[in-house]
């Protein structure tokens, strides 16, 4: 199986019109185009965080897209899809030996290469560093008041410090990874059930954000 940046870098020909900000695909391979690339993937479907943010109706091709294999987790950019695209015209063009032309040529290409790299590490970088998260020192302790739950977010790692009514699923001492249930916090119990109820009755305590 292919990823979606490769089956992208294959099958579409231009970037779509308008302000598309990422591209995801759903289980059932339909590729959808999206205002920003806040999203969550949810029952093979993918959700905006906040509203609605589909740019367009589905991607479709006069052939079936295949499922790329990370389609339950990648997010395509437009610097991550020109990249590739670039990536492979440079595979396909290498510069014959004693050729100073197409060494020229295949120095420009690098170059376009990797000012479109640079240009998408920058904008990671600043995702990052945005949701509290550090590049070189992941582990780091988040600049706000862990102690008020308010502050916490997905994947913060959580520890159940007391039971607590209507949550008996829940290990006192266990660690659990913070999600969202609709508007609210929630954790997944030892049963697999999804909990809110728990994170605001102060049975937890904040461990770490990875």
């Amino acid at each position: 199986m292919a990823t979606l940046l490769q089956i992208l870098a294959k099958e579409l020909k231009a970037w779509p019109k308008g302000k598309c900000k990422a591209i995801a695909q759903g289980g059932n391979s339909h590729v959808y185009f999206w205002k920003h690339g806040d999203l969550v993937f949810k029952k093979s479907v993918w959700h905006a965080r906040t509203g609605s943010a589909l740019l367009d109706k589905n991607w479709s091709l006069t052939k079936k897209v295949e499922l790329a294999e990370d389609h339950g987790t990648a997010i395509i950019t437009k610097a991550m899809w020109k990249a590739e695209v670039a990536g492979i015209a440079l595979g396909g063009n290498r510069a014959p030996q004693a050729n100073p032309l197409a060494w020229r040529d295949r120095i420009q290409e690098i170059d376009i290469v990797v000012q479109v790299l640079e240009e998408e590490r920058l904008s990671l970088v600043q995702s990052l560093e945005a949701e509290g998260f550090a590049l070189t020192d992941a582990k780091r302790e988040p600049a706000e008041d862990m102690t008020d739950w308010r502050n916490w977010k997905d994947g913060d790692l959580v520890e159940c410090v007391k039971e607590s009514k209507g949550c008996s699923a829940l290990t006192v001492g266990r660690a659990y990874a913070i999600g969202t249930l609709g508007a609210a916090l929630c954790v997944t119990d030892d049963e697999g059930d999804r909990v809110a109820r728990g994170v605001r009755e102060g049975c937890f305590k904040f461990i770490s954000r990875p």
